[in-house]
């Protein structure tokens, strides 16, 4: 972590997931023992890669860009957020092809 973080960031940090008003299925996810990486706490989750995140099951992209945005509203930036717009795109790119695909060009 670094030392510009703001007062409110430094006390976020030992706060517990659920301050970040993610949904309920995505807190659970992230704080089930059963595996790991588990995540309890906002600093847990800013030490967490993605690659880690998406071991977790109920955690895909799509979960992941929310994370990252729930975080950067509150002031926290991640480097591998440019890593999540990427899967973004790529399942947009899908749902879009498989829209194309059904209504038949």
């Amino acid at each position: 972590m670094s030392n510009s973080l703001t007062p409110e960031q430094r006390r976020l940090l030992d706060e517990p997931v659920q301050v970040l008003g993610l949904d309920v299925r995505t807190t659970n996810a992230l704080e089930d023992a059963n595996y790991p990486p588990v995540v309890r706490t906002v600093r847990d989750l800013l030490q967490c890669k993605a690659d880690a995140l998406l071991q977790i099951p109920n955690i895909g992209e799509k979960t992941i860009s929310k994370i990252f945005k729930v975080l950067e509203k509150r002031g926290f930036y991640r480097p591998e957020r440019e890593f999540a717009r990427v899967l973004q795109d790529k399942s947009d790119e899908k749902q879009e092809r498989y829209r194309r695909y059904m209504l038949g060009f």
